[in-house]
């Protein structure tokens, strides 16, 4: 299984360009299908409010991550974790989630 935190800013040292980081990867990718869980407190607050840490990801940021996988890999399957049940919390989320079931639907349907 492969799996990156990109909350622990230790495994990001010396990628603060994320191309460097994407073509490493990249090179570690594409061998094998991957099942991708997409948790949405990666984002910053300020595009998504959980009940976690939040991370300081923008929308367009966890966008071009799941692109560049889709790329690479054959997708057995996508889940999306990470959200606050809160109904404010809901309200305000929907936005977000209805753009990345479009991006996800769109990535499929290439």
């Amino acid at each position: 299984m492969f799996g990156v935190d990109f909350v622990d800013p230790d495994l990001l040292t010396g990628y603060e360009d994320r191309i460097t980081l994407q073509a490493d990867l990249s090179h570690q990718l594409g061998d094998f299908p991957l099942y991708l869980s997409i948790d949405l407190d990666v984002l910053s607050d300020s595009y998504m409010q959980t009940n976690w840490d939040q991370g300081h990801y923008s929308f367009a940021q966890l966008l071009e991550q799941i692109a560049m996988m889709w790329k690479y890999n054959s997708i057995l399957g996508v889940d999306i974790c990470g959200e606050d049940t809160n109904y404010s919390a809901v309200k305000r989320n929907q936005t977000i989630y209805r753009l990345l079931i479009e991006k996800l639907l769109d990535l499929s349907n290439e």
